[in-house]
């Protein structure tokens, strides 16, 4: 991570580690860019809605919902609009999509 980066470059560099890491499964990559105390909530989906605690356990619930969901289908992920950075915090629209092979 890029020492003094603002919220938008640690995010992008927070992705490029997040793919990288999608390919090769290394999730080591990615754990220095939640903090130990770190909340991530899923919210909006019946089957995935949670709220997991710490960063241990966020790398192993992202791991897990990729390997149980993303693993089986082509993932497309282009942008949906403009980032929008605040003093601390990023929200980049997006839209993911998910298709694969029925049969």
């Amino acid at each position: 991570m890029t020492p003094n980066a603002t919220p938008l470059q640690r995010f992008a560099e927070y992705a490029q580690a997040f793919e990288k890491t999608y390919v090769d499964d290394d999730w080591t990559r990615v754990e220095p860019y939640f903090a130990p105390d770190a909340v991530y909530r899923v919210v909006g989906s019946t089957s995935w809605d949670c709220e997991v605690r710490g960063r241990a356990q966020i790398v192993a619930a992202i791991r897990k919902f990729i390997n149980e969901f993303d693993r089986h289908c082509k993932r497309t992920v282009r942008p949906g609009g403009p980032p929008v950075e605040g003093a601390d915090a990023v929200r980049i629209p997006a839209v993911a999509t998910f298709t694969r092979e029925l049969g």
